[in-house]
C-alpha cells in the first residue's frame, strides 16, 4: 500500500467501527439500565407500538379492576339496607302472627300497630341509604320500561282449576281433593294501598271466580282486579278483546233463559193471538228474534198504553185478555217458574185475587146502599163515580155495616192499585230480560261473526298462496271466499332479475300484510246500529309503484316494473264483513247496556288466566311460571305501584268455625312473580363499567325498597293495618309477600356482589396475562444483555486501539525525511 498522508482510510475505517461500537454500546447500556429489550420505537417499531398498546390495556383493566371494587362497595351498602328490611319484615309477619291471636285484647293490637308504624318508618329510611351522594333504594335507580301490573300466582292447585271452578270441586296439583262443603264459609280479604277488605260468604255453589267476584264487591268505588279487556292480560291470556267477556255473555244468556222460564219450551214459537179488553190489543205469540240455534221464546205484551185491560175502569170486567197475553208457543203451558217469570205469575195471582174480591163487595155494597137508600139513590151499573158522589152521605146517613161494606170495598180498589203497580213493575222486567236476553244473543252472533271472518280469512290466504306458487307474473283473480272488493292480484316481474327465492318471499310478504290487515280490520268492528254487514276501506294503496321483500337482513326495494298490489272489483280498497244475521238497533243497544249493568255484572268481572304465561314484565316480555306449567293468575286492574295487591289471602271454615288448614295452605299459595312497577321515562340503572373497552359495563337496576314499593303503605301514609283480628290475619300475607320482594332484590344484589368479584378476580387475571405478554415483548434478558454490553464494551476498547495504531501509520512517512 502506498504511503499517503492526506487519507488516512485504516484510520476512518477504524473510526467508523469506533462509532458502531460506542452506538452498539449505548444500545446494550440503555437495555442494561432500563431493564427492557425495546426503549424506543427505534429499538423495534412494531415491537413498540404493540407494546404500547398492550400498557394501556393494562392501565384501562387495572382502572376497571377498581370500578369493579368500588362497584362492589356500592353493592354491598345496598345489600345492607336490604338486609336490613328484610329483618324488619321478618320482625312484622311476627307482629302480625302475634296480633291474629285474640288472647290479644284491643289494646295489645294498638301497642303493635305502634310498633309496626316504627318499623314501616324504619324501612323507609333504609330505602335512603346513599353511596357517594346517590340515594340507592328510593326507586330513583330503576331501569327503563313500561309499568307493569303487579300479579299473583297459584301453583299449588290443580293444573285444570279455572274460575269457572266450583269450591267443593277444587283439588291440589297432586290430585288430592280439598273436600270443601258447600256449608262451609269463605273468608277473603285484601290489603291495598295500606288498607284492609275483608268479605265472608257461604261456600254454596260458588267458584273459584265468585270468590274474586265477591272480593272485587267488597268497595264497589275502585276497580280491582284485572278483567279479559286489560291489555296484559289480553296478552298473556291470548284472549281476543271484545265489547264483553264471552264467559260472562254466556253465563248471562243461561241466567236469563232460567229467570225467564225460556229453556227447554218443547215447542217452536207460532204466532198466536191475544184478544185484549178495553182500549189495548195484547199481542200474543210475537218471536223474540233471537238466533235460530236458540230456543223460541214468546214475548209478552200488553196494550199500547200498558195493561189496557186492566184500567180501573174495567175493574169489574174479567182479566181475560191478560191470560190471552201469557200465551207461549203451541203446546206449552202459561206457568212462569223462572225466577223473574214467577214474579209476573205471582203479581197475576195477586192482582185476579183483589180484582175478584172487588166485584164481590162491590156486590155487597150495591145491595147495602139499596136497602139503606133506595134503588133510586143509585145506579151501580151506570159508573163507578157515583159510588164517590155519595161518600158524605154514607157517613153521614148510612149504618155501621153500609160504612163497613164502603170501607171495604174502597180499601179493595186501593190494593188493586199497587197490585197493578207490582205487575206493571214485574211485565216491566220481564219484557226487559226478554229484550237482555235478545240483545246479549245478537252480541254472540256478533263476535262469533268475527271469529267465523277470521277462519274465512285464513282459508282464504291459504288458497291465494295456493294460487301464486310457481306464477313469475301475469295477472290471475284470486279465490272468492271473503268479500267481493278483493278480485285480483298483479304480480309482474316485468324485466327485473328476481330469483325463485327473493320471488316467494315477496309473495309472502304481500300476503302475511294482507292477513294482518284483515285480521286487524276485523278487530277493529264495533257494534254497527244499523247491522251487521260493514264494510271497511283502505285495505291496500293500488296507486303504489313497488314493493319491498326482506332478504333476510333487509328490506329491498323492487322497481315499478314488478309492481305487487291487491286491487277491488272497480280499483277501490276494502273488505265486507258481512256474514252476521240481526240488526242492533238503538233500542237494542239500550237493552244490550241495562245487560251490562244487570244480567251480565252478575258473571263478568277479574279474569283468572290459567296458562303458564302470568303477565307482561317492564321490557313487554311474557312472564312465565318458573316450572313452565299452568298456574292460576290474578292481575291488578291498575298498573304501578298504586294498584299493586299487596296481600290476599283466602280462609274456609266449616259450619262449627273451624279452620281448614289443609285447605287454606293449598288457597293461600299465591306468589308474587310479576312485581308492580312505575314507567320509568329513561334508564336511571346505574352503569358500572367493568372493561378496558367501550360499552363494557353491567346495568344494575336497584328496585324501589320504600313501604309503600312493598305495599305496607298508601300514598296517603295509612300504614297497613292489625287492629282487628281478620286485620292482622290479611297482614300476614302482607308481609309475606313484601319479604318476598325484598329477598328478590337481596339475592339479585347478591348475585351482583358474586359476580363482580369473578369480574374483579377476571380482571387481576387478564391484566397479569397481558403484563406477561407485555414483558416478553419488551423487557431485556439481563444475562443475555450483559453479554452483549461486555462484547460492545470490549470491542470499543479494542477500536480506540485500533484507532490509536491507525494514526500511528501516516506518521511513518515522516521518517523519510531522516
Amino acid at each position: 500500500m502506498a504511503m499517503v498522508v492526506k487519507n488516512n482510510m485504516s484510520a476512518i475505517s477504524t473510526l467508523n467501527t469506533l462509532n458502531g461500537n460506542t452506538t452498539a454500546l449505548q444500545r446494550s447500556l440503555a437495555k442494561v439500565s432500563s431493564g427492557m429489550k425495546i426503549n424506543t420505537a427505534q429499538d423495534d417499531a412494531s415491537g413498540y407500538a404493540i407494546s404500547e398498546r398492550m400498557r394501556v390495556m393494562i392501565s384501562s383493566l387495572d382502572q376497571a379492576n377498581q370500578n369493579t371494587q368500588n362497584g362492589s362497595s356500592l353493592m354491598k351498602v345496598a345489600e345492607g339496607a336490604v338486609s336490613n328490611t328484610v329483618e324488619i319484615l321478618k320482625t312484622l309477619k311476627q307482629k302480625a302472627i302475634d296480633a291474629a291471636t285474640d288472647t290479644n285484647t284491643d289494646d295489645d293490637r294498638a301497642t303493635i300497630q305502634k310498633e309496626i308504624d316504627q318499623f314501616v318508618d324504619q324501612i323507609d329510611d333504609n330505602a335512603l341509604v346513599t353511596f357517594n351522594g346517590k340515594y340507592l333504594l328510593d326507586g330513583s335507580k330503576t331501569p327503563s320500561g313500561k309499568a307493569t301490573y303487579g300479579s299473583m300466582t297459584n301453583e299449588a292447585l290443580s293444573t285444570e282449576t279455572t274460575a269457572l271452578t266450583k269450591l267443593t270441586d277444587l283439588y291440589a296439583r297432586n290430585g288430592e281433593h280439598l273436600i270443601i262443603e258447600s256449608t262451609d264459609k269463605v273468608t277473603a280479604s285484601y290489603v291495598q294501598g295500606g288498607r284492609t277488605y275483608v268479605t265472608t260468604f257461604q261456600v254454596g255453589d260458588n267458584t273459584l271466580g265468585d270468590v274474586f267476584r265477591n272480593v272485587e264487591n267488597i268497595d264497589q268505588s275502585s276497580k280491582i282486579f284485572a278483567t279479559s279487556d286489560n291489555e296484559d292480560v289480553a296478552k298473556a291470556g291470548n284472549i281476543i278483546t271484545s265489547s264483553a267477556d264471552k264467559t260472562a255473555v254466556d253465563k248471562a244468556v243461561a241466567y236469563l233463559q232460567d229467570a225467564l222460564s225460556l229453556k227447554n219450551l218443547g215447542a217452536s214459537a207460532s204466532e198466536g193471538e191475544g184478544e185484549g179488553g178495553g182500549e189495548g190489543e195484547g199481542e200474543g205469540g210475537a218471536s223474540s228474534g233471537v238466533s235460530a240455534t236458540e230456543d223460541k221464546f214468546i214475548k209478552v205484551t200488553y196494550g199500547d198504553d200498558g195493561v189496557a185491560a186492566f184500567s180501573l175502569e174495567d175493574n169489574l170486567a174479567s182479566p181475560s185478555p191478560f191470560t190471552s197475553a201469557l200465551t207461549k208457543a203451541d203446546g206449552v203451558s202459561n206457568s212462569y217458574n223462572g225466577e223473574i217469570g214467577q214474579k209476573v205469575q205471582d203479581a197475576y195471582t195477586t192482582y185476579n185475587s183483589i180484582t175478584t174480591s172487588i166485584d164481590s163487595r162491590g156486590e155487597a155494597l150495591a145491595t147495602q146502599l139499596t136497602s139503606e137508600f133506595g134503588s133510586d139513590e143509585v145506579d151501580w151499573n151506570s159508573s163507578l163515580g157515583t159510588i164517590y158522589e155519595i161518600k158524605q152521605r154514607i157517613y153521614e146517613e148510612g149504618s155501621d155495616r153500609l160504612i163497613q161494606y164502603y170501607e171495604e170495598y174502597t180499601d179493595a180498589t186501593a190494593s188493586q192499585i199497587e197490585a197493578r203497580k207490582a205487575l206493571d213493575d214485574a211485565l216491566y222486567e220481564y219484557n226487559s230480560g226478554m229484550a237482555q236476553l235478545d240483545a246479549l244473543t245478537k252480541l254472540k252472533d256478533f263476535e262469533a261473526a268475527k271469529v267465523s271472518y277470521k277462519t274465512a280469512v285464513d282459508a282464504y290466504i291459504s288458497a291465494a298462496r295456493t294460487e301464486m306458487s310457481g306464477k313469475t307474473d301475469g295477472i290471475y283473480t284470486l279465490p272468492a271466499g271473503i268479500g267481493t272488493n278483493i278480485k285480483a292480484l298483479i304480480f309482474n316481474a316485468g324485466d327485473t332479475t328476481l330469483t325463485e327465492a327473493e320471488r316467494s318471499k315477496a309473495i309472502d310478504n304481500i300476503l302475511t300484510a294482507l292477513n294482518d290487515k284483515l285480521y286487524t280490520l276485523v278487530d277493529s268492528l264495533t257494534i254497527p246500529v244499523s247491522g251487521f254487514a260493514t264494510t271497511v276501506t283502505g285495505l291496500v294503496d293500488s296507486s303504489a309503484t313497488g314493493f319491498k321483500y326482506n332478504d333476510g337482513e333487509n328490506d329491498v326495494d323492487v322497481a315499478a316494473t314488478a309492481k305487487a298490489t291487491l286491487i277491488g272489483t272497480s280499483g277501490a280498497e276494502g273488505v265486507d264483513t258481512a256474514g252476521a244475521s240481526g240488526i242492533f238497533d238503538n233500542a237494542t243497544l239500550r237493552y244490550l247496556e241495562l245487560a251490562r249493568n244487570d244480567a251480565l255484572a252478575q258473571y263478568s268481572g277479574p279474569t283468572l288466566l290459567t296458562g303458564s304465561n302470568i303477565g307482561v314484565d317492564a321490557t313487554n316480555h311474557l312472564v312465565t311460571t318458573p316450572d313452565g306449567k299452568a298456574g292460576l293468575t290474578i292481575t291488578a286492574a291498575n298498573s304501578g305501584l298504586d294498584g299493586q295487591i299487596a296481600g290476599f289471602s283466602i280462609s274456609i271454615s266449616d259450619a262449627e268455625g273451624n279452620v281448614r288448614k289443609s285447605v287454606d295452605t293449598i288457597l293461600n299459595s299465591w306468589t308474587v312473580l310479576n312485581f308492580a312497577r312505575n314507567e320509568s321515562v329513561e334508564d336511571n340503572a346505574l352503569k358500572i363499567h367493568i372493561g378496558a373497552a367501550a360499552s363494557q359495563s353491567i346495568s344494575v337496576g336497584l328496585a324501589d325498597m320504600r313501604a309503600h314499593a312493598l305495599g305496607l303503605k298508601g300514598n296517603d301514609g295509612k300504614v297497613v293495618d292489625v287492629s282487628t283480628q281478620a286485620n292482622a290475619n290479611a297482614a300476614v300475607a302482607v308481609f309475606n309477600n313484601a319479604l318476598q320482594k325484598a329477598l328478590d332484590q337481596q339475592t339479585t344484589i347478591g348475585a351482583i356482589e358474586a359476580r363482580l368479584e369473578y369480574t374483579a378476580s377476571n380482571l387481576t387475571v387478564s391484566s397479569e396475562n397481558v403484563q406477561a405478554a407485555e414483558s416478553v415483548i419488551r423487557d431485556a434478558d439481563m444475562a443475555k444483555e450483559m453479554t452483549n454490553y461486555t462484547k460492545n464494551n470490549v470491542l470499543l476498547q479494542a477500536a480506540q486501539s485500533m484507532l490509536a495504531q491507525a494514526n500511528q501509520n501516516s506518521s511513518a512517512v515522516l521518517s523519510l525525511l531522516q
